[in-house]
């Protein structure tokens, strides 16, 4: 599958917050962090990098994105999304493969511990769990 890539542009800002919001409040564990406070952070973080952020797009369409940057000289992937009317599809494989291969295959990755279909599809693509983040994330990475 091929699939081409490009900045993310400020219209995309919605839809973009709208993902990272549906994963925060499918996995985040609200008894230890403030919901309210949790998705003002993201949004001020998303707000702020949304031109850092890449999309990748198949015939035209925008069918995922992600936020990969260099974090104290290791390359991390801070938000990687399939937007949903492609998942299954083979979409998501291509996106970290493409990553993996611009991160020289040394990435890292922070994920919801409860994220069970994202940890599976990480070991699946070659990351190994390293440990647990303060937040009840996992940093995985891959070698």
């Amino acid at each position: 599958m091929e699939l081409s890539y490009r900045r993310a542009q400020i219209l995309e800002l919605p839809q973009i917050l709208a993902q990272c919001f549906e994963n925060i409040k499918r996995y985040e564990d609200f008894s230890r962090v403030d919901e309210a406070a949790a998705l003002s952070a993201v949004r001020r973080r998303v707000q702020k990098q949304i031109f850092n952020y890449t999309v990748a797009e198949k015939d035209g369409a925008a069918v995922g994105c992600y936020y990969m940057h260099s974090v104290n000289g290791r390359m991390e992937l801070e938000d990687f999304y399939v937007f949903e009317p492609y998942r299954g599809q083979g979409v998501g494989t291509r996106m970290l493969r493409d990553c993996q291969a611009k991160a020289n295959d040394a990435l890292w990755l922070r994920v919801f511990a409860g994220n069970v279909r994202a940890i599976g599809f990480y070991i699946r693509l070659g990351f190994h769990i390293r440990g647990e983040a303060r937040d009840g994330m996992l940093w995985m990475q891959c070698i």
